[in-house]
């Protein structure tokens, strides 16, 4: 198999493209290309295409359905270059303010739909998150986007948001699909690496408070509840109080309880971010096929075995950023990996509000 991009635009495929950027992350809601190539005649008309819808392809799969946002054409009487660039559907979401009256008793995913639908995207569920919380009501800020009110009902919902290689939306959690046969290893298919440790974002304890509003069952001390997180990994006294809120929702059996919750998780995702890799992979000797793997293309959101004994690292690592790469230095693919527990999504407690509970 030949392994080549293909873009199409008004039915029409341009491929053979010499310089190639495809990429796909955790942290954008929105994917994004970078396509060029060299050739002695310009295609005609090819400034036009601005704007217009168009699929990127992997061969025959499907990688982005989106916008081109831009063209860049450039000549100097002997040869050409044709540069196009764009993003997936989700990328008008990133850049246009919501407009949309507030709900009331609403589902989290009619509010999402209502807010893609004139968009032209279409919102899912993932099973692993099951279904979105009713809000009692639920309102967007003056200038506040699509995407980040989106990505404010994924929060809310323990539930990460990422666009599809159809432009559709999906909330889903994070490290569902498990590949431990996928292997990132030194001296078989590692070109490059890069490894981050910083402690810089990471305290020996946590301390969370809140406390409860009085009320017949709690007043005085009694109210204040408190809860420290011990991180065994940081060395030396590097304490974090945090003045702990979790919207309107209390702690499934009790306000203690979420509070225990939420130190917990912060210890977590600090330390689970504190290490951070990057790796450039390629496939030899055909290196057209560094863009796939045993189960098909290097994808966000799957969770691979990392084997590096100059970096001392042996396990089961999230793929939070994949770039599909060819350029003068060959086709390879560049890959951002981190534990798992880096990309937890911590789910408010879902528990019924007692009387005069407040964060």
């Amino acid at each position: 198999m030949s392994h080549d991009i293909k873009l199409e635009v008004d039915g029409v495929v341009v491929e053979g493209w010499t310089s190639v950027q495809v990429s796909r992350s955790l942290d954008s809601l929105a994917d994004t290309f970078a396509l060029a190539l060299s050739q002695s005649i310009i295609p005609p008309a090819a400034v036009s295409i601005t704007g217009s819808k168009c699929h990127v392809k992997l061969d025959d799969t499907l990688l982005i359905s989106g916008y081109i946002d831009e063209v860049s054409l450039t000549d100097d009487g002997n040869s050409s270059s044709f540069m196009v660039s764009g993003r997936s559907l989700a990328g008008d979401l990133l850049d246009c303010s919501a407009v949309h009256k507030p709900w009331h008793k609403a589902n989290g995913l009619q509010i999402a739909r209502d807010l893609c639908d004139p968009f032209g995207i279409s919102v899912q569920v993932d099973s692993s998150v099951g279904e979105l919380a009713v809000e009692r009501y639920f309102k967007h800020e003056d200038g506040e986007t699509v995407g980040d009110v989106l990505l404010r009902l994924g929060e809310r919902n323990a539930a990460r948001l990422v666009s599809r290689p159809s432009g559709n939306l999906l909330f889903t959690r994070t490290g569902s699909t498990v590949h431990s046969d996928v292997v990132v290893e030194r001296g078989v298919n590692v070109v490059s690496a890069s490894v981050r440790q910083s402690i810089a974002e990471r305290y020996s304890d946590y301390v969370f408070k809140s406390q409860l509003a009085a009320s017949d069952e709690s007043y005085g001390e009694d109210a204040n509840v408190k809860y420290t997180a011990h991180d065994d990994g940081v060395g030396r006294f590097r304490p974090l109080v945090v003045k702990a809120k979790t919207g309107h929702r209390a702690g499934p059996k009790s306000g203690k309880s979420a509070v225990e919750e939420a130190a917990i998780w912060e210890r977590q995702v600090r330390a689970g971010r504190s290490l951070s890799l990057d790796y450039e992979i390629a496939s030899t000797p055909d290196t057209r096929a560094s863009w796939v793997h045993t189960h098909g293309v290097w994808t966000p959101n799957e969770i691979v075995s990392l084997r590096d004994r100059r970096y001392g690292l042996d396990g089961l690592f999230l793929v939070t950023r994949v770039t599909l790469v060819r350029d003068s230095n060959g086709t390879r693919t560049s890959l951002a990996l981190a534990l798992p527990e880096a990309y937890d999504v911590k789910l408010p407690p879902k528990a019924k509000v007692k009387k005069g509970f407040v964060w």
